[in-house]
């Protein structure tokens, strides 16, 4: 089935993107059902007998972000946040720890989500940071080499 075009110029940029990743990676793309288009959220009328419930959504939740403490045993932070840039990030084993404090460098104290994984594999790091006087410092890896790390639990923030 041909894909349908839409009015939003950057979607079909988007669109031909994925068709022509796929290609490269010998894959199939095919368009959604109809019924499966839009941004309107549609109840799923499809669930098999027994299946577990789905998974909640995620909501504010006022206490657990009031009840975060510093966490233990991390380094000072930038005051300005990171950028991580990467052609292919895979994290496994990934488990979500809850909302906790971290320091920064200029003594602030922020919130930040706590997760850990079991394996962390960047593919063309290319990180980048604000520092002193507005200058932008970076660090890349060499292409095309992954970096990884498979310790017990790395954590990520």
């Amino acid at each position: 089935m041909a894909p349908k075009p839409t009015a939003d110029p950057a979607a079909e940029r988007t669109k031909a993107a994925i068709r022509e990743a796929a290609e490269k990676s010998g894959a199939e793309t095919k368009e959604l059902p109809e019924s499966a288009q839009g941004l309107d959220a549609k109840k799923d009328e499809d669930i098999p007998e027994g299946a577990k419930p789905r998974f909640p959504c995620p909501e504010r939740d006022d206490a657990a972000l009031a009840a975060a403490e510093v966490e233990p045993g991390i380094p000072l932070l930038p005051d300005e946040p990171w950028i991580l840039e990467s052609s292919l990030l895979k994290l496994r084993g990934l488990e979500y720890h809850g909302i906790v404090e971290v320091k920064t460098y200029g003594g602030k104290v922020k919130k930040a989500l706590k997760f850990t994984a079991t394996s962390v594999t960047i593919y063309d790091l290319h990180q980048t940071t604000v520092h002193s006087e507005g200058r932008t410092a970076h660090v890349r890896s060499l292409p095309p080499c992954p970096r990884s790390t498979r310790r017990p639990s790395p954590t990520a923030r």
